[in-house]
């Protein structure tokens, strides 16, 4: 099964393998791989071998999972996603936001729950909001292959657990579409009532997935982990200890360069340009 979506993909570091420090183990099978399932090699060889090791390098598992997304990506076709095309409501929330990079290269996305309005839109628009943050995400890799999410879980309150169903979605985008691109998913300021719902979700993770969530309390233990995963606090908000002030930070807060950020920045632009037409023409009128 060949993609025309999957065709068009923009470039990332998925490429080449140049990144991921493949083994010759890795290349032998990568090579079977492609012999076996040729209608594959239109695939770009880092998602490939992302694929693979995803499925321990079990040809058979392997593409079956790649089938499942190649169906996924002509469904969705996260790369064609804009900003415009994500549901107003869900991305005027706020809740997803593009923080910047590590020092290593790893983009640093920022969750807050509190901002969380699922009861605004359906499960699709939900998987459209976060099928275009994953693609950005993955857009903005140069040096490194792996992205952190950092949630803020202090707002989690009763009523979202009716919507564990949207989190699956999450779960499922994350694991099957996007399989090893997760270096870390830290959990800040969890309340109480979230673990019984925790005890629920983690099961749906894989335990390479889970064995990457930890969950941190309080600045200072946040600052550790922030250092960590080499995340400078030039890119982390001032609630946490860094040096961003939240109210600066724009939506969704990716670069202007080939990115969301350009979009708004357009928009913006052609508002200005209408707006001094606007009133280029009251001048014309004005009569004195």
């Amino acid at each position: 099964m060949t993609s025309f979506a999957l065709l068009q993909e923009p470039p990332t570091v998925d490429e080449t393998v140049t990144l991921y420090n493949i083994t010759l183990e890795e290349e032998q099978v990568l090579a079977q791989f492609l012999v076996e399932y040729p209608a594959h090699s239109v695939v770009q060889p880092g998602k490939v071998l992302r694929f693979l090791r995803a499925r321990k390098q079990d040809l058979e598992l392997t593409n079956d999972m790649l089938n499942n997304h190649l169906e996924w990506i002509e469904r969705v076709q996260p790369n064609k996603i804009s900003a415009a095309d994500v549901d107003k409501n869900a991305m005027d929330s706020g809740c997803w936001r593009y923080l910047g990079l590590s020092d290593d290269g790893s983009p640093v996305v920022w969750v807050q729950v509190s901002l969380w309005n699922p009861h605004e839109y359906d499960n699709t628009s939900y998987e459209i909001y976060v099928a275009y943050f994953e693609s950005m995400l993955e857009r903005q890799m140069i040096t490194n292959t792996f992205n952190v999410v950092v949630f803020d879980m202090s707002g989690w309150a009763f009523w979202h657990a009716s919507y564990l169903g949207y989190i699956k979605i999450l779960v499922d985008i994350a694991q099957n579409q996007y399989p090893e691109r997760l270096r870390r998913v830290v959990l800040v300021n969890a309340p109480f009532l979230f673990r019984s719902c925790w005890v629920v979700i983690r099961p749906w993770l894989d335990p390479v997935t889970a064995a990457k969530v930890v969950f941190v309390s309080g600045v200072e233990a946040i600052q550790e982990e922030f250092a960590m995963q080499n995340i400078s606090n030039h890119v982390v908000p001032m609630t946490y200890g860094g040096e961003v002030d939240e109210s600066s930070l724009v939506i969704p807060g990716f670069p202007t360069t080939g990115g969301a950020g350009e979009e708004k920045k357009e928009e913006v632009q052609e508002d200005d340009d209408n707006e001094e037409e606007d009133e280029d023409e009251e001048e014309e009128g004005l009569t004195f």
